[in-house]
């Protein structure tokens, strides 16, 4: 068995590495990433069971490994949400289930007074007459010229965003969790594959350095750390240039550095929206995604289609020696459930009247085999530009979402790198027709039972969606 088909769940400075069974879920589409294990009990003494059970209580702070040995990569920062106690005539164990630290965000609702806006901050006069007790003595206000009577202060109502970068808010935002806002995908891309704890260190850097946007010559550990601590994007901080060649490589066309100095001129939440629905509606207006890294951190990016492949699948209908098949089941799944014959968007307009915006733009799907069109309203939207942007997005995410590959591969990786979302793979699958493509991966779990009648071999279930169809 590979030294990476195991797991192990850290609680409260203990490692759990004794389970039943668990399954792990990455999801770089939803709000947040799942885990579940079943533990035994291991002990009968009153004493210890009840100290086993206060410690994997819900809400208790977890972190899941997969691996063992030099081969155990961190994959999820977390919380337990619910546990299940089932003692029974084979013995006593506990079922713990969670989630990563972006289910608080999914959880909690927006300050309803937090918001960015474009105008000065304004500021009410706010006055309170009193009656009949007087603030100072009628003589001294008489020489200042103040009414003695009323109260005045001043309220601010709004802050002005000027100088404010959409990391700025977002991180505003996420502060109560000490959730750190990053823009830079590789470092949680290299410890969800296990490249973090080995690899080839040049080839690494040179991935990172294109990542940022900044020459391979530039890379400096202590600068992406100096760059964070300074709060600026780090080719301003070395004084080189972003490379277009980088950004060729995003589909939002932006490294980096280019997503940190993003500004933004005026958000605020809708009254008990979601910090994560706040989050994700401006991400998606400003051409990002956002997900929890394994450790903790928010990561605002997109996916990058120029990296190398990691991984490749294999499934020929007649197995060849030497490049056995790897693909065990699975398919191609497509529908048209939610795609959409035209998107009609409306910006920003007063008096509610959406379609006498000067902002408008059009987008056509040409082989939806009948008449469906949306109409939306984007009062964040502020130019013609901005329109058609938010058009062709929402018909090529809906043509992404209608493009699947669901596929089940034996063990949790190939050779010292495990399955990861965020990462392209090399897809042969005679079954299917496909050759030598390269897909992109929104979905991993990874499923593994042990002992008892309903033993299951170590199995990775895997989500593709074909490479450039996220474009954002």
């Amino acid at each position: 068995m590979p030294a990476s088909d195991s797991a192990s769940v850290e609680i409260g400075g203990r490692t759990f590495a004794l389970w039943m069974d668990y399954e792990l879920n990455a999801n770089l589409l939803s709000a947040s990433d799942t885990f579940q294990f079943t533990l035994p009990v291991p002990t009968l003494v009153p004493a210890e069971r009840r100290e086993l059970f206060a410690m994997l209580e819900e809400g208790a702070e977890v972190k899941v490994y997969v691996g063992k040995g030099r081969a155990r990569s961190l994959q999820l920062t977390g919380y337990i949400d619910q546990r299940f106690i089932d003692a029974g005539e084979n013995g006593t164990t506990v079922t713990i289930s969670g989630y990563d630290l972006g289910q608080h965000l999914a959880k909690s609702h927006s300050p309803p007074r937090f918001g960015v806006t474009e105008h000065e901050a304004r500021k009410v006069v706010v006055t309170r007459n009193l009656l009949e007790t007087p603030l100072v003595e009628p003589d001294a206000a008489a020489e200042v010229g103040i009414n003695p009577f009323v109260e005045t202060y001043t309220k601010v109502t709004n802050v002005a965003a000027q100088g404010k970068t959409f990391a700025d808010v977002v991180a505003a935002l996420v502060q109560p969790w000490d959730i750190e806002v990053v823009t830079d995908p590789s470092a949680a891309r290299d410890l969800l594959t296990g490249r973090a704890r080995k690899g080839d260190r040049d080839r690494l850097q040179q991935e990172r350095a294109r990542s940022l946007g900044i020459p391979r010559q530039s890379y400096q550990r202590d600068a992406v750390d100096r760059a964070r601590s300074a709060g600026k994007p780090i080719d301003e901080l070395l004084g080189v240039e972003t490379s277009d060649a980088s950004r060729r490589d995003f589909a939002n066309g932006l490294t980096s550095s280019d997503i940190q100095r993003l500004k933004i001129s005026e958000a605020k939440p809708q009254f008990g929206e979601t910090i994560w629905a706040f989050v994700t509606r401006h991400a998606s207006r400003l051409g990002l995604l956002a997900w929890m890294s394994p450790d903790g951190k928010l990561v605002l990016s997109s996916p990058n289609y120029g990296s190398r492949p990691l991984f490749r699948l294999v499934r020929r209908l007649r197995q060849r020696d030497g490049d056995l098949n790897t693909i065990k089941r699975g398919g191609f799944r497509s529908g048209i459930g939610e795609r959409v014959s035209s998107v009609h968007v409306y910006g920003r307009q007063g008096a509610n009247k959406p379609t006498r915006s000067k902002f408008k733009a059009n987008a056509v799907e040409h082989e939806i085999p009948f008449y469906r069109p949306i109409h939306l309203h984007d009062n964040t939207i502020r130019d013609s530009e901005e329109a058609q942007r938010r058009a062709d997005r929402e018909i090529t995410l809906r043509q992404a979402q209608s493009l699947e590959l669901d596929y089940t591969v034996p063990d949790h990786g190939q050779g010292d790198l495990l399955y990861s979302v965020d990462t392209l793979y090399s897809i042969e699958d005679e079954a299917l027709g496909i050759r030598g493509e390269l897909w992109y991966c929104v979905g991993r779990t990874f499923v593994k039972t042990r002992g008892g009648s309903g033993s299951l071999p170590t199995e990775t279930r895997l989500r593709l969606r074909p490479r450039g169809s996220i474009a954002l």
